[in-house]
């Protein structure tokens, strides 16, 4: 009897080293190109925000919440009363709170700066109008570019 003999094959070895390099950029490239941004906004208790027919979307940002003769700022752990704003000048509170935002801003990273710095500013509805003005006075000189108000939609 005559048998064909057949030639040896070697096994196939699949190279899985090219893969896994790949599929590693792939996910370094999915991973560094995400964005996961989340926006929260702490609302007071009994603070009823005005309400507005605008569609901008609120970017996260520091808050500044102004309500019941307070002014509370989301880097700073202490409250303020609205009528140190008043007298911008002469109280070392404003001037060691400038100091601190300014200190804040210059360590934002650059990728923040190219759309301005942004505050997200909580305010009652019967707030009067001269006590924002003082406030934001003092955070426009700090360094503050974008001022946005939040407001409740119809």
């Amino acid at each position: 009897m005559f048998f064909n003999r057949r030639e040896r094959r070697e096994i196939l070895v699949l190279n899985v080293i090219p893969l896994i390099d790949i599929s590693a950029m792939i996910i370094i490239f999915l991973v560094m190109g995400s964005v996961f941004g989340e926006t929260s906004i702490l609302i007071p208790p009994g603070v009823f925000l005005p309400k507005s027919n605008n569609k901008e979307q609120l970017l996260n940002a520091p808050q500044v919440t102004i309500s019941k003769g307070k002014v509370t700022f989301t880097l700073i752990k202490e409250e303020l009363a609205i009528e140190d704003f008043s007298a911008v000048g002469t109280l070392p509170k404003i001037s060691q709170l400038k100091a601190q935002i300014k200190n804040y801003i210059s360590k934002l990273p650059k990728e923040d700066l190219k759309q301005g710095v942004v505050l997200n500013i909580v305010a009652t509805k019967t707030e009067k109008y001269k006590n924002l003005f003082d406030v934001l006075k003092v955070f426009r000189e700090s360094g503050f570019q974008s001022i946005l108000f939040l407001s409740q939609g119809n």
